[in-house]
């Protein structure tokens, strides 16, 4: 059974997280980012939405929520 709750948390971030970090591009070449992290779906503490927006406060320029554990 899918779960289109997850699809649509991760629609929403993918739509939305490089069209809010546009409009703020680095100061230098390189890009701050995470590519492995994990929200409550899997084995995380937080709802997506919360883990997105502590990566973007603190500085982080891209994510990648790898949750596993569900289809």
């Amino acid at each position: 059974m899918f779960n289109h709750r997850i699809l649509s948390v991760l629609a929403l971030l993918a739509v939305w997280l490089p069209a809010a970090w546009a409009a703020d591009p680095p100061a230098s070449p390189w890009y701050k980012g995470n590519l492995h992290t994990h929200s409550w779906w899997s084995d995380g503490s937080h709802p997506p939405e919360m883990v997105a927006a502590w990566y973007k406060e603190n500085g982080y320029h891209f994510l990648v929520v790898t949750d596993h554990g569900t289809v």
